[in-house]
């Protein structure tokens, strides 16, 4: 694969995660205040969305090795964009650490209520 795919697919993980962040923000501000209107699949699709938030950025990360490897290999350097690698993980990171607060949070208020 060359490495203008490559940076396709880094941007399409960045959007990806922020859409999936945005769309969560969302649910979470619609259901924060009503806990007697959660069910269970709430729940379960802030797990799936936080799930996908970390599987975006590790898959850049086992590409960015993949590449390495395989230029280490062929004794050259490999050009993947590092600062993309670390936008996605940063990126994933930020979405995961906002949906488990929130789930948290959102855990913690149904156990009062």
């Amino acid at each position: 694969m060359k490495i203008r795919n490559h940076l396709v697919l880094s941007r399409l993980e960045v959007l990806a995660a922020a859409t999936i962040a945005a769309a969560h923000l969302g649910s979470w501000i619609s259901l924060h205040a009503q806990p007697s209107l959660w069910k269970p699949w709430d729940l379960l699709s802030l797990v799936v969305r936080l799930g996908v938030c970390i599987a975006f950025p590790a898959w850049s990360y086992h590409r960015l090795r993949t590449l390495r490897a395989r230029a280490r290999i062929e004794g050259g350097e490999a050009s993947y964009p590092l600062d993309w690698t670390a936008w996605n993980i940063a990126c994933g990171l930020g979405a995961a650490m906002i949906l488990a607060t929130s789930v948290s949070i959102m855990v913690v208020q149904y156990l009062k209520s």
